[in-house]
């Protein structure tokens, strides 16, 4: 399989981080021959519920005459089941995501210790930017680059404590081919869970946000990927 195969990526971004932090890996997925663009589906206000954030994203992410190659980062993870069921992909990949969850919140699949902190951080119903639930600042630990590290900052949003709360649809499974890429130690327990459910899965020593910071690496990855998904 080759770039020349006429797939597409659609990269969709967590509710908790925006576009922002996907553009750079799209733009080295281009570099490298691929058709790529994410999927911005816009703020995600209390009045949305899980389908209604699946169909903007799907009407976003379009359809490639070829096939579509979805791949969701962080706590996308719990709306590409329903993506995909709108968009009928070639294949799927977590990117350090959380799994498909029905019938349990985004809330639910954290620590109870930690849904209770957060909870209590909410102000006229929304959180905090996800860079300040903690007293250790990810995208400052993480992000070295003081423009890139402004940029990705400056976009990230304010979710509603009601779209946490909020039970993730009985959407049917995906039944594209799947593939889990794990880029930092947190998310070792949904890696495991991907191999144990015979997805392709591949470990990279990077971070959580290294679609900002090493684009051309998780491009590199994503290419790869994709091309075993599809040949399978």
């Amino acid at each position: 399989m080759t770039v020349a195969s006429g797939l597409r990526f659609a990269l969709v971004p967590s509710p908790l981080l925006g576009p922002v932090s996907l553009r750079g890996t799209a733009r080295a997925l281009s570099d490298l021959g691929w058709a790529a663009a994410v999927a911005d589906y816009g703020e995600v206000t209390a009045a949305d519920t899980y389908d209604a954030i699946a169909d903007r994203a799907a009407a976003a992410v379009g359809t490639a005459p070829q096939g579509l190659i979805l791949v969701g980062h962080s706590g996308a993870g719990g709306l590409l089941a329903g993506i995909a069921a709108r968009t009928a992909p070639a294949g799927v990949i977590f990117v350090d995501a959380i799994l498909p969850h029905p019938g349990r919140s985004w809330f639910e699949t954290v620590p109870p210790a930690l849904a209770k902190r957060l909870k209590g951080m909410a102000t006229a119903g929304r959180l905090p930017a996800w860079n300040r639930w903690t007293s250790d600042d990810p995208v400052t630990r993480l992000v070295a680059d003081p423009a890139a590290r402004a940029e990705v900052v400056a976009a990230l949003p304010s979710v509603p404590v009601a779209y946490l709360a909020a039970r993730a649809p009985d959407w049917p499974p995906i039944s594209a081919p799947c593939a889990y890429a794990q880029l930092s130690e947190t998310y070792a327990r949904e890696a495991i869970a991907a191999r144990a459910g015979a997805w392709e899965v591949v470990r990279e020593d990077l971070h959580h946000l290294a679609m900002v910071t090493d684009p051309a690496r998780v491009a590199a990855v994503l290419a790869e990927t994709a091309e075993t998904l599809v040949a399978a």
